[in-house]
């Protein structure tokens, strides 16, 4: 930065890179505060739209790493618009920058903005071995939106997929199976009795 200031136009889309650049060396180190302000300084810069993207999804991922929800919300709404319009082809970036819309609606307390968020990162995610991670993550997500909105049939339909991908990991099988029955004790086909609480 001291080196270009003053050789290099301020027009010049450089800065926007090296801000962007230079924010996710900070990420990538745990320093979030340091990190936003390159990705805020990147934001700001003038010049093609597409470039934005990066820094935008940087600057929600250290709002959520901050406890910044509402700033996290959108600065993510934001990149997926853009992304929409510029990189709509790269599913897979969609996918990824809606879980993390996803994790920021949660935090914010919208659990209805959270489970479309995370619906839309499962359709756009691939079924990569190296993408699984975030694809169970995003139905994790999903399927606690769902119960903790007592959309019970629907919440049942994501348990069931998670134990169909969980069957290596012996506490997340457990816990979607748990889940799994307290949905169907509450759902379409559960008894219906006077007795039946939401609890």
């Amino acid at each position: 930065e001291g080196t270009a200031d003053g050789r290099i136009s301020p027009q010049s889309s450089f800065w926007l890179c090296l801000f962007d650049q230079r924010g996710w060396v900070h990420f990538s180190r745990g320093d979030y505060e340091a990190a936003l302000a390159d990705f805020k300084q990147a934001i700001q810069q003038k010049g093609n739209e597409e470039l934005l993207i990066q820094p935008l999804e940087g600057a929600g991922r250290c709002c959520i790493a901050l406890g910044k929800a509402e700033d996290a919300i959108q600065y993510l709404r934001r990149c997926i618009q853009l992304t929409q319009t510029h990189t709509s082809q790269e599913a897979d970036s969609l996918g990824r920058i809606n879980l993390a819309l996803g994790q920021a609606c949660d935090m914010a307390g919208d659990t209805s903005a959270a489970a479309a968020a995370y619906a839309t990162a499962i359709d756009k995610l691939p079924d990569s071995t190296q993408k699984n991670a975030d694809k169970m993550y995003a139905l994790m997500g999903l399927a606690y939106a769902r119960t903790q909105l007592k959309q019970w049939d629907e919440a049942a339909a994501v348990w069931t997929r998670i134990i169909e991908l969980a069957q290596n990991d012996k506490s997340r099988l457990h816990e979607a199976k748990a889940q799994l029955t307290r949905c169907r004790s509450h759902g379409a086909d559960a008894p219906n009795t006077d007795t039946a609480s939401d609890g």
